[in-house]
């Protein structure tokens, strides 16, 4: 369900992972569990969101991982957020960084036109991406009511 919650008992399994930010390049680690958000379609980008726990800071954030198309002209979300920072638009999640990672990227545009290959299709390249935000949103079926939904969009569109 999209309201499941976070546990880790001494049986649930952690994993650690790296977020080269692509601006200062710093090096962030984060640990992960299962994923709160998951889309495997296979038309998708494979984007995956976690609550992850942030081993610089000693707090929670949301990490999305996904494959980014390369071909687009279109900015990277990490490139929006701190935009968006710098004009100061008012409640955006605060970004703590965003970036590729190293070496992951897909390969299967490289053979559309070998000979083993069954004609030719629109194949793109994709790019591993990280992002990492540091407010943990909540899904929209936890409102309680119309009212506090609305009042929510409200103070997002007006920046209250």
């Amino acid at each position: 369900s999209s309201s499941k919650k976070t546990r880790v008992t001494n049986r649930t399994p952690l994993f650690k992972l790296a977020v080269t930010d692509e601006m200062t390049r710093e090096e962030h680690f984060y640990i992960i569990s299962s994923p709160q958000l998951s889309n495997s379609t296979i038309y998708g980008k494979s984007t995956t969101g976690y609550i992850a726990f942030d081993l610089q800071a000693g707090s929670l954030v949301w990490l999305k991982d996904t494959w980014r198309d390369t071909s687009t002209t279109w900015r990277n979300e990490g490139e929006l957020y701190r935009k968006m920072a710098e004009v100061e638009v008012p409640n955006i999640p605060p970004l703590r960084c965003a970036g590729r990672v190293t070496d992951q990227k897909t390969i299967g545009k490289d053979y559309v036109s070998a000979d083993w290959a069954c004609g030719t299709i629109g194949l793109k390249e994709y790019h591993h991406h990280r992002l990492v935000l540091g407010v943990i949103g909540r899904p929209l079926s936890t409102f309680k009511s119309t009212r506090e939904l609305t009042t929510a969009i409200r103070d997002a569109v007006d920046g209250t």
